[in-house]
């Protein structure tokens, strides 16, 4: 809105508040959770700002992919080393016990383990003021799916069927 400061400031107001309320419906989903985040190095740079808002616990995050050290300001202050060997990668993951891992290629954790839940990056995000909240939004929905093993609220069916 250029030229057009008023009305330019009021629309960021009233995108901030709505932002703000957003996040206060979601923080009692993600408060204190435990969270493992790979991100690689280009677009998920709203991420780790969005998880510190909602309260989340990353008990370890790590940009896969090149190392650069560009002087972005989020990029080197959660990057850290993590082992490449998949045995070495699983007991680290095992030893965290996290329970939400958040990936922006599935490839950086091809072996999740059964327990935690994996939700992704890229797929979620998209452009604009809210890309955060939506993209959490959309996670919440996956959580709100109680597993039985592999089987997604299909306890019964399993064990009538395979039982």
């Amino acid at each position: 809105l250029y030229g057009r400061e008023p009305e330019a400031e009021a629309l960021i107001e009233h995108s901030r508040a709505e932002y703000g309320e957003r996040l206060r419906a979601l923080q009692p989903i993600f408060r204190g959770k435990r969270m493992l985040l790979f991100l690689g190095s280009d677009g998920c740079d709203c991420v780790p700002e969005l998880l510190e808002d909602l309260g989340v616990d990353v008990v370890k995050a790590m940009l896969f992919g090149k190392k650069r050290d560009g002087n972005s300001g989020w990029n080197r202050r959660f990057s850290a080393d993590w082992a490449s060997d998949r045995s070495e990668l699983r007991a680290a993951v095992d030893a965290l016990r996290p329970e939400l891992a958040i990936l922006s290629d599935p490839s950086a954790l091809p072996d999740p383990p059964s327990w935690l839940t994996v939700l992704p990056a890229f797929r979620d995000l998209s452009v604009g003021f809210y890309a955060g909240t939506d993209a959490a939004q959309r996670w919440a929905g996956l959580l709100e799916n109680a597993l039985e093993g592999r089987w997604k609220r299909d306890k019964s069916l399993f064990e009538k069927y395979y039982c």
